[in-house]
């Protein structure tokens, strides 16, 4: 599982997410600019003029225009959103789809424009239906529905000849699918080769050196990244007076441009969650998102828990009060156990809630003045192990130079002591509270991590505990079932007690171990069983022990029958009762998938920046 600061990785289909609201914006800004530049300068976008009428046939008209590129926009980014397909493979579908336009674009007019599309169309349905509701895997033997995979198989041979049809007719008509087929070729041929140039050209480069003297020069250049910035930007500008455009015309064309994108940086910029959220929301709320005890979730999930603690707390700790109120007394001592352990877990949930607020607060009102101090030594810091970084290149230089090349050495010392008085002196730059402080904060610190590693292992003890009681009741059915085995190792106990062979008791008892290790809460009773068979298979045989034994496990399993039959009938409609007022609070974690509601409270919160500097 993820821990909670670790960078992850994100697909494609959250890059597209991600992308679509700032996308808007950025359409807006557009629009925006463009109407007001065309109010201002009236002869920069005159109207369209239109000589027919807006009537149906009109508008029909620019829905078939319009429609066509839209639903093939949505194919192909819908695809990879939806996770139906890859990147690649939604380009493969982006190339179908275009070829189905020219197909009936070329065919324009004529009564069979549309007939490879309507076959498409009429086949897809029908195998979307089957794939939805029917089991088509063929290797599935047992679930696969035979019938359903013939008559989706008879449609997918319908969609691949209408698509061969499409085809067909751009390959035909005036050449196109040849044409369009070698520009492709072209264009990627093209690509590949500046590819393979610039990968040529890099390894060259790297391989004499250049990339560690670009890097040592940008890094000893005054000023820092900004510095390192403005020196690579002018190197591109100075590049671009090498091209056939001149760069005064690019500019002038690109800077209004530039200057709306830049605005819808500083837009995303402010509003982070433009891009976060629908990603977030997505993720959190499709079969395969994370259970709400992933690490990257806790922060989020531990604000909407503490709010219900806020607003719901007296009525939480009431459910738990009156379920310990409603709760049987006359349980197995084991299971009375796991009871108690619980309520006192679950009622000590509070204090604990309490006390991390409390810290909490006491951590947020030490960092307002510490953040800033540890900003500036950690920036320090990271620019000494730069420079032992350095010295340690230079010895590794020094290392080898023949022994001969005593003046390269002398200058390469003399390099390292400057190095190390510049150590020094960042050194002696850091503030003198510095150790103090920081001394201070990690106690803080320390104080917040465990008294919330306390708070999450109280609240998911508690709730596991209520789980395996639970369990135990819903187990009562599989546990009746072994009732024949009971009665038949007592029969044959007694039986055999004559003969001091119990050769039919072992085998029942070890049938036995087998049942029962799969119903839950058995421990004591299989216990009690193992010491049955230690004395059966004992070298002194006792008769009347064994049997007083015998009758000790087939009351003990009684008890457990009972207990659990009038515990499903009684007390599990109680149970459920307990459990759902305590399951979005104290049994979040332990819940298999958020609910919609907590998923999109956590994607609204994970979709803003956090500071977390002052964890490293």
């Amino acid at each position: 599982m993820p821990g909670e600061f670790r960078v992850g990785s994100s697909s494609a289909g959250d890059m597209f997410l991600g992308a679509l609201l700032p996308g808007l914006v950025l359409v807006a800004l557009y629009m925006i600019y463009v109407f007001i530049f065309a109010r201002i300068k009236k002869g920069v976008a005159p109207p369209v003029p239109f000589k027919g009428n807006f009537d149906l046939k009109f508008w029909l008209r620019v829905v078939v225009i319009i429609i066509p590129p839209l639903a093939l926009i949505f194919a192909v980014l819908g695809s990879i959103l939806m996770g139906i397909a890859t990147v690649n493979q939604a380009g493969s579908i982006g190339a179908i789809g275009a070829t189905l336009m020219a197909g009936y674009r070329l065919y324009e007019g004529k009564k069979s424009a549309f007939y490879p599309l309507i076959l498409i169309i009429g086949s897809l349905i029908p195998i979307t239906f089957f794939a939805s509701n029917y089991e088509l895997n063929v290797k599935n033997l047992e679930e696969r529905d035979l019938s359903a995979i013939f008559i989706t198989a008879f449609f997918v041979v319908i969609l691949v000849y209408g698509i061969g049809w499409s085809f067909w007719r751009t390959f035909k008509t005036e050449n196109v699918l040849k044409e369009v087929v070698t520009e492709t070729c072209v264009t990627t041929s093209m690509v590949f080769i500046i590819l393979l140039g610039a990968a040529m050209l890099t390894s060259g480069f790297r391989a004499f050196g250049g990339e560690e003297l670009v890097r040592d020069f940008l890094q000893d250049l005054p000023g820092g990244f900004w510095t390192q910035f403005v020196v690579v930007m002018i190197v591109i500008f100075l590049l671009g007076f090498f091209k056939i455009v001149k760069t005064l015309d690019i500019w002038k064309g690109v800077v209004p441009f530039i200057i709306l994108q830049l605005i819808g940086l500083g837009i995303v910029g402010a509003y982070p969650s433009l891009v976060n959220y629908l990603p977030n929301r997505v993720y959190l709320t499709s079969n395969v998102a994370p259970p709400p005890m992933n690490p990257k979730l806790q922060y989020c999930l531990q604000e909407y828990k503490f709010a219900r603690f806020d607003s719901n707390g007296e009525t939480i700790k009431n459910a738990i009060l009156k379920f310990q109120s409603e709760a049987p007394t006359n349980l197995p001592d084991d299971k009375m156990e796991i009871l108690e352990d619980h309520f006192d877990s679950a009622l000590g949930t509070f204090a604990l809630v309490d006390k991390l607020k409390k810290v909490e607060v006491e951590y947020n009102a030490y960092a307002v003045d510490y953040r800033d101090l540890h900003f500036i030594v950690r920036k320090k810091q990271k620019k000494i192990l730069k420079l032992n970084k350095k010295i340690e290149k230079y010895k590794a230089e020094i290392r080898n130079l023949d022994d001969d090349e005593l003046d390269e050495k002398n200058k390469i010392e003399l390099r390292i002591e400057d190095v190390k008085l510049e150590i020094e002196e960042i050194q002696n730059s850091i503030p003198e509270t510095w150790q103090a402080k920081n001394s201070e904060f990690d106690k803080i610190n320390k104080a917040k991590n465990t008294t919330t590693k306390r708070y999450r292992k109280n609240v998911d003890e508690a709730y596991d505990l209520l789980d395996q009681f639970a369990m135990f009741i819903n187990d009562g059915v599989k546990l009746q079932e072994v009732s024949k085995d009971i009665k038949q190792l007592d029969y044959f106990i007694a039986m055999e007690s004559n003969t001091k062979v119990y050769e039919r008791s072992v085998t029942i008892m070890d049938g036995l171990f087998d049942k029962l290790s799969e119903i839950s809460g058995m421990d004591e009773f299989l216990n009690s069983v193992d010491d049955l068979l230690s004395m059966v298979d004992s070298d002194e045989l006792d008769p009347m022990a064994i049997r007083t034994k015998s009758k000790e496990v087939v009351e003990l399993f009684n008890k457990e029958v009972s207990w659990r039959a009038n515990a499903k009938e009684n007390l599990m409609p109680k149970l459920e009762e307990y459990n759902n007022a305590i399951k979005e609070t104290i049994g979040l974690r332990l819940q298999s998938k958020l609910t919609k509601e907590q998923a999109i409270y956590v994607s609204k919160c994970n979709s803003i920046h956090r500071d977390i500097s002052l964890n490293f």
